[in-house]
């Protein structure tokens, strides 16, 4: 239920004031157990603040993942690497006027964000499909598999715009990491982890744009989202599979025998 509620915020980074949705959420999944949830010396609050640490730094490992699975499929050389990254994901262009004032420009349009990009020879560009490029879906599908099994009684309502805020960030940073054609990751603690201090303010601005997203547009989502559930979750081999399928009891789950004696250990005590 926490992932849940924080997924659905609009700034996913700041949750250090939600004490009271904690001790909501505490009660509703162990109404038999008083707790007072505080935000000072409370181990319930600083595991939920672990949690949802965790739950971030996620967010930013798969986005990595999937970027370069994508690249190892499609096979282009470092050259065609850094054309493409150039192109999804944009660089703002420095404008100098007569007096030597410099103007920064924001791109109108960043490629990695949609399904489908399309210019002409005018260099207009016709874009389809917010949000539904297969990358953001795969990485946004990490939601869905932490929320696969909450019952739908404690599902929240609302939109979860600060999960594919954070998924869509965390996409943009992977492709930015291969922008020289081969991957490189900043050395510096400050610059490589996928922290708040760095992509706070671009995750605002995605969310502008998932503030004006309807439903219909959700529902699209969410329908590519399904696809990725469990995409990179290991797999037993073919060899695993087939000993697992093999004739016989395997000693491995057999490993156990009624002790004789007139013992039950009905008194058992955890040794400390």
């Amino acid at each position: 239920m926490w992932i849940d509620f924080i997924s659905c915020l609009d700034n996913i980074w700041d949750i250090s004031d939600y004490a009271d949705e904690m001790q909501d959420i505490w009660d509703r999944a162990f109404p038999n157990i008083t707790h007072i949830v505080s935000k000072k010396n409370d181990p319930v609050y600083k595991l939920l603040m672990q949690c949802a640490y965790d739950y971030r730094s996620d967010f930013g490992e798969r986005a990595e993942l999937v970027v370069c699975k994508f690249l190892e499929r499609n096979k282009w050389d470092p050259d065609a690497i850094r054309v493409a990254v150039a192109f999804l994901v944009p660089e703002q262009t420095k404008l100098v006027d007569a007096a030597g004032h410099i103007t920064w420009v924001n791109p109108n349009i960043y490629p990695y964000m949609w399904k489908v990009v399309e210019g002409d020879t005018q260099g207009t560009e016709d874009c389809q499909g917010a949000f539904e490029d297969a990358c953001i879906l795969d990485v946004f599908a990490l939601y869905l598999e932490n929320v696969h099994n909450l019952p739908k009684e404690f599902r929240r309502q609302s939109m979860p715009k600060g999960a594919l805020a954070i998924a869509t960030a965390a996409v943009e940073r992977a492709w930015k990491m291969w922008s020289m054609g081969t991957y490189v990751k900043p050395k510096r603690a400050t610059q490589s982890q996928f922290a708040e201090g760095l992509w706070n303010d671009r995750t605002s601005l995605v969310m502008e744009s998932l503030n004006k997203a309807s439903r219909r547009k959700w529902k699209k989502i969410f329908k590519g989202a399904k696809a990725f559930i469990d995409a990179h979750r290991k797999r037993p081999s073919r060899r695993a599979q087939a000993q697992r399928n093999s004739m016989g009891t395997n000693g491995r789950a057999a490993c156990i025998k009624d002790d004789s004696g007139t013992d039950s250990g009905s008194d058992i005590l955890l040794m400390v």
